[in-house]
């Protein structure tokens, strides 16, 4: 495991645990996990969004951080006031023409916004039953940053060394190489 043990749950209420057995199972818990800890380990933080899909069942996914703003108080408990999940799509017919969506998560409700040319237009509200914004923030530190960006530069100073060697081979191979024909 790259993240160690999986998490276990126990209760004395058997009936409450099967019940969230099946939740956690119908969600494919484990791999939602690695997703939300592969993108904290880059992106400093996953997001885990909370749904309940069109037979009512209560559903959670990964979110990728890029797509996805968390709007916060300004109090030491750092509450979320609503999130804005935001991506945009080609259309493979017209090629070069991209329609964005945003999807705004309150306490109460999600409205969806659509556009084209960086202009988006209301669409819909729809009300959730969470009492909450639905969304789960899991930091991989303090600071939201990931595990590869403190050594960024040191990266960054590697590949360029080996992209120059690499060029000095290859201009140098092709210097050297040497045809003699008719002797």
């Amino acid at each position: 495991y790259t993240f160690g043990k999986g998490i276990t749950y126990k209760s004395e209420d058997a009936e409450l645990l099967e019940i969230l057995t099946d939740v956690l199972n119908y969600n494919d818990v484990k791999d939602l996990d690695q997703a939300l800890a592969d993108d904290a380990t880059i992106c400093g933080y996953g997001v885990e969004l909370q749904y309940i899909d069109e037979d009512g069942i209560p559903r959670m996914c990964a979110v990728p951080s890029e797509e996805m703003i968390i709007v916060h108080d300004n109090t030491l408990q750092e509450n979320i006031l609503y999130a804005i999940r935001y991506w945009q799509e080609e259309d493979i017919l017209n090629q070069g023409q991209f329609t964005m969506y945003a999807e705004v998560y309150t306490k109460d409700c999600v409205k969806y916004y659509q556009g084209q040319n960086n202009t988006l237009t209301f669409v819909d509200e729809v009300p959730h039953l969470y009492r909450d914004v639905p969304v789960t923030v899991y930091p991989l530190s303090n600071n939201l940053q990931g595990c590869y960006e403190k050594v960024l530069d040191a990266i960054n100073s590697y590949d360029t060394v080996v992209s120059d060697v690499a060029n000095i081979m290859e201009s140098n191979a092709s210097k050297a190489i040497l045809v003699v024909s008719g002797i």
